[in-house]
Order: C-alpha cells, then structure tokens, then sequence
C-alpha cells in the first residue's frame, strides 16, 4: 500500500472511557473521539465493566475516524491498541459473548485469598522473581481464579475448551478481528502474574497455583504483531492490527521516553511511574514491580512500574461522593488565594496503598481538621496526598537504580491542575515537565503502530514530535521539603496502623 497520505489510529481504552485519535505520519492529530462506559460496583471492593460495551465502543471510534480518513481522501495505514493491562475478560469461543463482567484491575475481591497465600515467604519470592510482580488482587491471575470459581458456565466452558479467559488486549483483539486473532501481546502478558519475565512464556507452577488452564489462554506474541480487521466495514476490513500494549507502556513510548533511566507519570485513574530500564530485566527493589515495557523482535525493553491506585478516582469521589466539590476544572480557581493549612493532611489510600508500600489494608483519612477547616483545605491536603505518594515511587526509583532523576515527565487529565504539579515539583524537589500532548497514550500507541509497519524508519521520529508545553519547578527549599515529608509520612504510618488493628 502506497504510504502517501497514510494515517494511524490509535485507540487507548481507559479505565473510565475510551480514546481515539488519527493521526498522521508528520505526528499530527487531525481527529479524535472519546466515549465513557459505565462503571459498575456490585460490593464494595468490586469493580466491573461490560466487555461488550467497551468493545463496541472501541468499534465505533474505529469506524468513525477510519471514516473520517475516507472524507479526507486517504486512507488507513494501521491500527495500534493501547488497553488497561489486568482486568480480566471471559467469553465464549463459540459465540463471542462475554460470560459475566470484565473484572477491573481496581478490583479487590481476591485480596483476602491473596494475603493468605502470601504468608508463604518462599512462594511469594517465587512469585517476585518469576514475573517481577507482588502478590496482590491488583493483576489477572488472582480474579481468572475468581471466574473460574464463581462465574457460571466458566468453569463447563474451560473443560470443553471453549473458553477464552484474557485481558482487554486479547478480548478487543478477538472482536476487531471477528474471532480470528486470539493473542495476547508480551506487555500485557506481564501483568497477569502468570508469564515469566525471562521466557515470555506462562509459567506452569504459577498456572497451577492460581488454578487456570493454559487453554484458556492467549498465546504471548510481540507487541508488533499483525492481525487483520475483520467485519468492520470497506474502511477498515483488511487494515492491520500493528501494535498493542498496556496503556502506561504505551504512555512512556509517547513521551519519547526509550533511554534507559528515561521516566514518566500519567496521572490518570490513578498515577503510573514508569521507567524505562532497558534491555536486562532489573530484579524490582522493595515495593516497585519489574515488567515489560514493550518487545519489537528480536529486542526486549524492561521497566520498573510504581502505581499509584487512586488519583484521578479521587478527584471524582471529591465530586460524587463527598460532594466538597463542584467542578474538578475549576480546583486552580477555587485555591488560587488559599493559604494551606499545614495542619491538615489527607492520606490518600481510599484503595488502599500500592507502590512501593503495599498495604492493601490502609484506608483514606483526614487528620488535623478543626471548625474553621473548609472545602479549600480538604482539596487541598488531596493534592498534597497524592503528590506525595508519587514522591514515595521515585523516591524508590532513585534508591533501586541508583540514578539521580533529573526530571518527570507528565501526562493525563490531572496535568491541567497547576496546583497539582507544583506540589508534585516541591514533594519531588524536581522540574515536572507536562508534555504539550496530555494524552500520550493514544499518541504512543499510534506511534509505536507507525515503527511497527516501518512507516516511521527510527525512533527519532517518535522523540522528535514531543515537546514540553509547561515546567514546574521547585519554589521550597530542601529543608522545608524534608520537614513536611516527615509530617505527611507519619500521618501514613498512623493510617496504617489504624487499618491493621
């Protein structure tokens, strides 16, 4: 196909809602579309989205900017699929139909059974060592054990091998191709806590473990790999499925971030650390996870990954829930002339603690408030709540490679708060850098698509088109920076220890 006039479509399907882009191979967008699913919480703990919906809306933004292209007189040249990484997809090999819920990677119903096997020291080092992960219900295995055990049919369909039992990668895979592509790519792969980071493989005492049937499974395949769309229509039946890669990844190869030592935070549902480690996987110091970045045969990039659970999720708590505030847009607005009040602290741990501390136990609170405590300070204390668990991450980043991070790169809704990133700068101690283009996923997808069909010949093209719209640097001093560290850290470890009573 002649390259002239090609476009890619980049699709990142988020956890709240799903994100197209086209764009051209000067790097420019010429079209986007986004659309929100439905968010369904059956228990408390529980997360759950409809598969069907989020494919079928993965579908139309598809067919929708394919079509745009058609308008403009060129055409599609590839597909590339960015995806949330663990949350969990069943569904009939025979029928296409999705058996029960897709399970969200937020989802914590599995932690108990988690907690209890974890109490094995030489298993859980096993665990660690084998797929660069810690046990907990945040990955796929824990809740494929789940459907397996308690979703009907699930457990009928696995032993007559007519069960597909994936993640999101697989599942939209399987519909953009009308059933003829059932794969997995290696990033995604990782963050089931069944593949071995050394074969690239699914590692049979971990499958045994957790209970699933390798046939169940998607073969692991690189992040390049081509399908061809199937039962889309005449724009895009034909087009290849070029590239594929779980949304943080996707996001790091967006800000151009492909030298090691190179590091990224999207501040989205929650915030994602990512930094790239190269060729050798690092063995994951206390706390981070060691995972795959992305593989384009015959080369391997490793990552360290600190999550942060809940971020943008509490902005939409402070909203519907709380109710202390009206419109997320409006923060800056709202505490452009509030002097903080240092007494007040919020530990943000309403999902409980992820990276590096791991204390699933821990639940959100406010300390130091009294009657003159308003709305601006609780917001407030929020921010600072969440700048300070993403210091906690590189922090741990710095101690485990032993590099000095000269800045962070930012992306993701939350980017647009200033008041976020300069407490993230103060935190830190160092220049946050927010890329011109918030939503990097989608544009590291679509770039990736672009290498992977050798439309793009080096990766210069990818770091020529990043571009930092805004730096935050750091206005406290490193004194006051370590005082207040040691402030927000002890009221952690008072929350912590009121969640292990």
């Amino acid at each position: 196909m002649s390259t002239a006039g090609a476009m890619i479509i980049g699709i990142d399907q988020g956890t709240t809602g799903t994100l197209g882009i086209l764009m051209d191979l000067d790097g420019a967008v010429h079209a986007r579309r986004y659309l929100a699913h439905e968010q369904h919480h059956p228990k408390p703990g529980w997360v759950e989205h409809d598969a069907g919906e989020i494919a079928s809306h993965v579908e139309n933004i598809a067919q929708e900017l394919a079509a745009r292209t058609t308008s403009m007189g060129r055409a599609v040249a590839g597909i590339g699929l960015a995806n949330q990484g663990e949350t969990v997809v069943a569904w009939n090999r025979a029928t296409s139909e999705p058996v029960g819920h897709a399970i969200v990677w937020q989802d914590t119903r599995t932690q108990s059974w988690i907690d209890e096997i974890a109490t094995d020291d030489e298993l859980s080092a096993y665990v660690a060592q084998t797929t660069g992960l810690h046990l907990d219900s945040y990955f796929s295995a824990g809740k494929m054990r789940w459907v397996l055990q308690h979703v009907p049919k699930t457990r009928e369909l696995a032993e007559k091998d007519e069960l597909c039992l994936g993640t999101l990668d697989a599942w939209l895979r399987w519909r953009l191709t009308a059933g003829r592509s059932f794969v997995t790519d290696a990033s995604t792969a990782a963050r089931t806590q069944l593949m071995s980071l050394d074969h690239l493989d699914y590692d049979e005492r971990l499958l045994e473990l957790f209970g699933v049937p390798r046939s169940c499974l998607a073969p692991i395949v690189d992040c390049g790999h081509r399908s061809e769309a199937r039962g889309m229509g005449a724009d895009l039946d034909g087009v290849p499925i070029a590239a594929s890669l779980v949304d943080q990844p996707a996001a790091m190869f967006g800000h151009g971030c492909l030298r090691s030592g190179q590091t990224k935070a999207t501040y989205g549902t929650g915030c994602f650390v990512y930094q790239n480690a190269g060729a050798s996987p690092p063995r994951a110091a206390e706390g981070l996870l060691s995972t795959i970045a992305w593989t384009r045969e015959p080369q391997r990039v490793h990552a360290l990954d600190g999550g942060v659970i809940a971020v943008g999720s509490l902005m939409t708590w402070l909203e519907q829930h709380a109710g202390i505030l009206g419109d997320a847009r409006r923060i800056d607005d709202l505490l452009a002339s509030h002097e903080p009040n240092p007494d007040v602290i919020c530990v943000t741990a309403h999902a409980g603690l992820g990276s590096p501390i791991w204390d699933r136990r821990a639940r959100g609170a406010w300390l130091g408030m009294d009657l003159a405590t308003g709305r601006p300070d609780l917001i407030h204390s929020v921010l600072e709540g969440i700048a300070f668990r993403v210091s906690q991450v590189i922090d741990a980043m710095e101690s485990a490679s032993g590099a000095t991070l000269e800045s962070l790169r930012a992306d993701g809704g939350l980017v647009h708060c200033r008041t976020l990133m300069q407490l993230q700068a103060d935190l830190l101690q160092k220049p946050i850098e927010v890329i011109e283009e918030p939503e990097a996923t989608a544009l590291g997808i679509a770039a990736f698509a672009a290498r992977s069909l050798d439309l793009w010949g080096d990766d210069e093209r990818v770091t020529s088109r990043v571009h930092v719209a805004e730096t935050f640097t750091p206005q406290w001093a490193s004194d006051r920076r370590a005082r207040r560290v040691a402030t927000l850290q002890g009221a952690q470890n008072h929350v912590r220890a009121w969640g292990a009573r």
